[in-house]
């Protein structure tokens, strides 16, 4: 490959197989390939900082470990939809790898499991089954979500566990993000009970449906960080269980779904099919994220800053800013706190004091 080469970005036919020179250049500091077969004899890219593959193929369990020691001053791994991943990828050789960001489609026999002591961001995005992570000890901030589709009954005590598992992993960590899927997880395992850990995370980001089914998992989350000083809700337009789902689960374990809906906080939030008629109603829409504010405010002793990103009307927006001044002076709560709605060119900002 050409020493003058410092950026590049190729797509290939499916499985084409890379020439052994393709694996050799002194120059290359970023690479970003999709579609090919890596076979990896010897890898020499003495300065890529940023790899990114998408859609490849190894082929066999070692030729992560010969691309990465090839890459003496790596920084930045990509990893999207990748087949052959080695069951257990150590990268804790790599000692300039910060950044590791592992998007997994298929199915395996194995959850995978990472070896990385030295990354700071990690983001792992995988199909049914959660990462093991083994050593992740230095990770600040971290992004986690699960896609489950037709195995949901086969997997869900498991993906409820090795979730749990993970934040026990991750306690350290001061921004975490958890998207929609994740937390309809974390909200049968509380509603099952199940112990959570607790957290150290300065900056909570949820990424979901205002809806019934991930109200108790995000209750638990703000729970069990008690130096949490920020929250950023995202809401989604869509799902990924829905709550007919979630009821047959719940009534399979033994649980009467029907109560545990019921309680206090989770009764004024609708079901993900329920919500879509309740946004069109900019009143009932307003209630809802209101409702939505007062729960987190409640469940958060230290909170400073709370970000809610959808996209209101300008009317919208103040009435919820009017209901939420209409709550009672009760919560647990010695300070202000700003809250933002919609964070863009139209974004409306409240400090509410809550003494």
């Amino acid at each position: 490959m050409s020493r003058s080469v410092h950026k590049l970005s190729v797509s290939f036919r499916y499985n084409y197989t890379c020439p052994d020179f393709f694996f050799l250049s002194s120059s290359l500091e970023q690479l970003h390939m999709n579609c090919a077969i890596m076979i990896c004899t010897p890898v020499s890219w003495k300065s890529l900082r940023n790899l990114t593959l998408n859609s490849c193929k190894l082929s066999d369990d070692k030729a992560v470990a010969n691309i990465l020691s090839g890459c003496p001053v790596l920084e930045n791994l990509e990893l999207f939809y990748c087949l052959a991943l080695p069951q257990r990828l150590d990268l804790s050789k790599s000692l300039n790898l910060r950044r590791l960001e592992i998007r997994w489609s298929c199915r395996s026999s194995y959850p995978l499991e990472i070896i990385a002591p030295q990354i700071r961001y990690l983001k792992v995005i995988v199909l049914e089954e959660p990462c093991t992570l083994v050593d992740v000890s230095s990770v600040t901030e971290a992004n986690l979500e699960i896609c489950i589709q037709k195995l949901f009954f086969t997997v869900a005590d498991f993906v409820q566990i090795r979730v749990l598992k993970m934040l026990e992993k991750l306690q350290n960590v001061e921004r975490l993000t958890f998207g929609r899927t994740l937390l309809q997880m974390l909200s049968l395992a509380e509603l099952r009970g199940i112990t959570f850990p607790m957290l150290k995370v300065h900056t909570l980001i949820v990424e979901t449906m205002i809806v019934r089914s991930a109200i108790p998992g995000i209750t638990r989350l703000l729970q069990n960080s008690p130096v949490l000083t920020k929250l950023i809700a995202q809401a989604t337009c869509s799902g990924n269980i829905n709550d007919h789902t979630l009821d047959y689960y719940l009534g399979v374990l033994g649980l009467n779904p029907d109560q545990c809906w019921r309680s206090e906080y989770i009764h004024n939030f609708p079901t993900s099919e329920g919500i879509f008629s309740m946004v069109r109603c900019e009143n009932a829409a307003s209630k809802l994220f209101t409702s939505f504010m007062e729960l987190v405010l409640r469940n958060s002793k230290t909170l400073e800053t709370m970000v809610i990103r959808f996209r209101p009307t300008p009317a919208l927006a103040l009435e919820c800013f009017a209901q939420l001044l209409q709550m009672p002076p009760t919560l647990p709560h010695n300070d202000n706190v700003s809250i933002v709605l919609n964070p863009s060119n139209h974004s409306l900002i409240a400090s509410v004091s809550l003494s």
